[in-house]
């Protein structure tokens, strides 16, 4: 038996990597493991959705697209003034 330098389990003396860690005793360091790549890909993600909704909340919050709005505001103008001039464009 031999003591990971990892994480201090005992392994088996034939061990070329650690059961508990996945420390690679061929002096390779530890392996990334399933687990590690999961949390990595949950953060991206996660990330990426909070992103979303920041810029969703950013763009609810000063009105959107300015020329569509201003273009919006133009056609309401029209149909206000009942003209059948329509000069928004």
């Amino acid at each position: 038996m031999k003591r990971c330098p990892e994480c201090a389990e005992q392994v088996q003396s034939a061990a070329k990597v650690c059961r508990y860690c996945n420390y690679r005793f061929d002096g390779g360091g530890p392996l990334s493991s399933t687990r590690e790549n999961i949390k990595g890909i949950t953060l991206i993600i996660v990330l990426a959705f909070a992103s979303l909704v920041g810029y969703g909340v950013y763009i609810s919050i000063t009105g959107g697209d300015e020329a569509a709005q201003a273009q919006q505001e133009c056609y309401d103008a029209v149909l206000a003034s009942e003209s059948l001039e329509n000069n928004c464009d």
